[in-house]
């Protein structure tokens, strides 16, 4: 693991010591991920329920404000506090009563960031663009939410072109 920050270490040892105070288990290291196209992910056993690591995109880190990084570092800690919930109504309460803004920061970098470092880019027929670094099958068969927000629309589907 590299620190984006040039060998910086305290960034990621400020980072530690607010998701251990967040209620991240003193057990669990923080470490950066290289290879990640997300803002950053709690790996746990789920037999066990107990957390192996939490970790921060190393790519995406450079680009978030500092305001942008805390809520990441909300965002985990919320998962670590309710394994198995992803981004349910039951984590997003968590997230919210911890201080963090609710919203997953997927499409939080400005769009030229988001083309640079993801793989992938889907295009609805009216030309709204979104980005993303793996292409789930959810995410194949997504339609424009800005044309048509809660509901899904066949005709409004993605049309996605792999970027790298």
């Amino acid at each position: 693991p590299v620190s984006p920050f040039k060998g910086e270490l305290d960034s990621l040892i400020e980072i530690a010591q607010l998701a251990y105070t967040l209620g991240v288990p003193g057990y669990a290291p923080i470490e950066w991920f290289e290879s990640m196209r997300t803002h950053g992910r709690v790996l746990w056993w789920e037999d066990s329920r107990k957390i192996i690591s939490v970790q921060f995109s190393s790519t995406v880190w450079p680009y978030l404000s500092a305001d942008e990084r805390r809520d990441v570092i909300l965002h985990e800690a919320a998962h670590t506090k309710t394994l198995g919930h992803n981004h349910d109504h039951v984590w997003k309460a968590t997230y919210r009563a911890m201080g963090g803004t609710g919203n997953r920061m997927a499409d939080a970098l400005p769009l030229d960031v988001q083309e640079r470092i993801s793989k992938w880019r889907g295009t609805c027929p009216n030309g709204h663009v979104i980005y993303r670094g793996r292409l789930t099958r959810k995410a194949r068969t997504r339609s424009c939410g800005i044309c048509c927000p809660n509901k899904y629309n066949h005709a409004l589907q993605f049309t996605w072109r792999q970027l790298r």
